[in-house]
């Protein structure tokens, strides 16, 4: 199916591994219920290094990149048409109006804050939005680096079908091994998101199911949390848990 859809755009086309092949290819799997291998081939990109890419790209093309600067509200003039935002710099404390012919949210997680700001007539957001989000949910994924022997040097693992239903990989990452990721669900966006024990344990727990030696905790080199903003569709929200149910709320 993913040579199908790919067409004749795939990177290369699937094969499928013999049991021994599959072994000779990942000496650290467990070989006791082993049938074999189906490898396919898909993208990899360090989007992190991208994200500085693109702001140096920007600059040397004659943008102004601003980085710790929070959008606080959004300017309009008297007909709503929005003309620029306020921002406060989070290292200053200071603030700033900046002048816009157009404002585009890229805000991911935060994207309902911005479209809460664009649908008030005063350009200010509602105030427990993040709390109750309308679109755009929040979900936490962590993500674990290991040694370089937890995986082939070429070649990673995807369990499709784990204990808990998700889908967990362990790639080859810079020379060490790259493993995640959970996924769950949050109230409300974190300030600083954090890779908890319970969260890295559940990868090594899914990970000592296919390798021959001992999965350990000291094992970890570094891990992390990520944001993902998962959409849904407002329309399908109950009442009760809209943004400012059961209190009323004013904008001055």
């Amino acid at each position: 199916m993913y040579d199908l859809f790919a067409g004749s755009q795939a990177l290369r086309y699937s094969y499928l591994m013999s049991k021994s092949n599959t072994l000779d290819k990942h000496p650290q799997l467990d070989p006791a219920g082993l049938v074999g291998g189906l490898v396919y081939h898909d993208g990899l990109f360090n989007d992190a290094r991208m994200n500085v890419s693109l702001a140096l790209t920007a600059m040397k093309n004659g943008a102004n990149v601003l980085n710790y600067m929070e959008v606080k509200q959004i300017l309009k003039n008297p007909e709503g048409k929005s003309k620029g935002v306020r921002v406060e710099d989070k290292e200053t404390g200071e603030e700033y109006l900046v002048a816009a012919d157009a404002v585009i949210s890229a805000t991911g997680p935060y994207s309902d804050l911005l479209l809460s700001m664009d649908k008030s007539a005063t350009g200010l957001p509602e105030p427990e939005i993040l709390n109750k989000p309308k679109m755009v949910v929040p979900s936490g994924g962590v993500h674990i680096v290991l040694p370089e022997w937890y995986c082939a040097k070429d070649m990673g693992l995807l369990d499709a079908s784990t204990s808990d239903g998700r889908v967990m990989f362990f790639l080859p990452w810079q020379g060490k091994v790259l493993a995640g990721t959970t996924d769950v669900p949050l109230n409300k966006v974190p300030e600083n998101p954090l890779a908890t024990e319970v969260e890295i344990d559940d990868i090594l727990k899914e990970l000592q199911h296919y390798v021959k030696f001992k999965v350990r905790r000291e094992d970890v080199l570094s891990a992390w949390c990520g944001v993902r903003p998962l959409v849904r569709d407002p329309s399908q929200i109950p009442d009760d848990e809209q943004p400012g149910s059961g209190s009323t709320q004013e904008h001055t």
